[in-house]
């Protein structure tokens, strides 16, 4: 029996598979992929998420007519954000500590294969001397270059290697505090008040204009869902955003405290304030250009009033 799961904390997930029953090839049509450290297949970026059902439905579909009995199990609840946030940051240094053994083990294999190269290197005449063509030592010297060739090639792979996994390790060691950056946090804050309007409004037009469709009422209980899930980590981020604010990492910039002919800092640069706006300020890049670009509060990283 092939077994469908979906949770919040492991996603999508499919059990019971065998080698040569066919499941790959359907599988891999639906976008899951093979984990070897789970020993299942997986759906990619459905942790945390809501359950893709048209996927998962569609799955169980050919996978039924391919003859396979199937078991599905779907919890559709949401973990809290400050959950979520916790369990990521927790991956994100279990992951970098992995990739930082990842790093040590080819680095001690690159010692071990420029080891080789060497070796060989010494076996080479002195001086430089080029193959003698015809000597008796000619298919010596052929054959000793090669491999110091092979395994000077071999190391300067396992280097780079070794190089790329050593700024993978990097970027996961940094991945919580870039995702705490402020102007980050501003961001996801923006981007989540306009998503959750735009629920509102769908919410508001499914049980007033469209009250009596007959698809009305799933669709109500679904935005709700995602409007409660919203309102959670709408409050979450705000939450970092004040405590950020608290310690002094970022100002809470407004048309309070920011006034016309203020300079203002924003990507590595200032800028004079030709215009206050509600949720963000006008500036001009150049004294010369007419035309102006507007920059929301959050996104600012200096402020000098004007004299």
């Amino acid at each position: 029996m092939i077994s469908i799961s979906h949770s919040a904390e492991h996603g999508t997930i499919i059990d019971g598979t065998s080698k040569g029953d066919g499941t790959p090839e359907i599988l891999k049509s639906n976008g899951f992929r093979w984990s070897r450290n789970l020993g299942s297949w997986y759906l990619p970026r459905s942790r945390d998420q809501r359950p893709k059902m048209a996927v998962i439905d569609r799955t169980c579909e050919q996978l039924s007519n391919s003859g396979h009995t199937i078991e599905k199990t779907i919890d559709a609840t949401l973990r809290p954000e400050a959950e979520v946030e916790a369990d990521r940051s927790i991956s994100d240094t279990a992951r970098a500590a992995r990739r930082e053994v990842k790093v040590t083990r080819l680095n001690t294999l690159a010692a071990a294969q420029q080891a080789k190269a060497n070796g060989y290197d010494r076996q080479l005449p002195p001086m430089g001397q080029p193959i003698l063509v015809g000597h008796h030592s000619e298919a010596r010297h052929r054959k000793t270059l090669d491999r110091a060739r092979t395994w000077t090639l071999r190391t300067m792979e396992t280097e780079q290697a070794a190089k790329e996994m050593a700024e993978s390790a990097i970027v996961a060691a940094t991945a919580t505090t870039h995702r705490h950056n402020p102007v980050t946090v501003g961001n996801r804050i923006k981007t989540l008040q306009t998503e959750l309007r735009a629920l509102n409004s769908q919410l508001v037009a499914t049980t007033t204009i469209y009250k009596d469709k007959a698809w009305a009422g799933g669709r109500a209980t679904d935005l709700t869902e995602q409007i409660a899930a919203h309102e959670d980590k709408l409050a979450y981020w705000t939450g970092v955003r004040a405590e950020q604010i608290n310690a002094g990492q970022v100002m809470d910039y407004s048309k309070d405290n920011i006034s016309k002919g203020d300079l203002i800092h924003y990507l590595g640069d200032w800028y004079p304030v030709v215009r206050v706006n509600a949720k963000s300020v006008s500036i001009r890049q150049r004294p010369n250009h007419t035309w102006t670009q507007t920059v929301d509060y959050h996104k600012l990283t200096g402020h000098k009033p004007q004299a």
